[in-house]
């Protein structure tokens, strides 16, 4: 289980370097696969996507937003904390720009 662990954060810290140097079409190219990750049967999987989502930034949460609202009923509550945080970045920059 730690193995498991130390991969997911690798991959996670991985993600968050590449995605303020990733060229837009690549991003559009790893939105679409971590959508794909956000229907895994797995709870682990559809919570590290929603974090990579972060990730990536409010244009990529925005253009996600109706399955972070799915991920808001998910039955794992790691998944629902994590769908709270991505969309909670939504209202805060939204309420920052007024």
């Amino acid at each position: 289980h730690s193995h498991e662990s130390s991969l997911r954060i690798a991959v996670f810290l991985s993600f968050k370097q590449l995605a303020n140097h990733m060229p837009k079409d690549q991003l559009l190219q790893h939105e679409s696969m971590l959508t794909e990750c956000l229907r895994s049967p797995e709870g682990y999987v559809r919570e590290l996507a929603l974090k990579i989502i972060r990730c990536f930034g409010s244009d990529t949460i925005q253009r996600c937003v109706d399955l972070l609202l799915s991920c808001l009923n998910d039955q794992e509550p790691f998944v629902r904390n994590q769908a709270v945080k991505a969309l909670s970045e939504l209202v805060t920059e939204e309420s920052t720009r007024h």
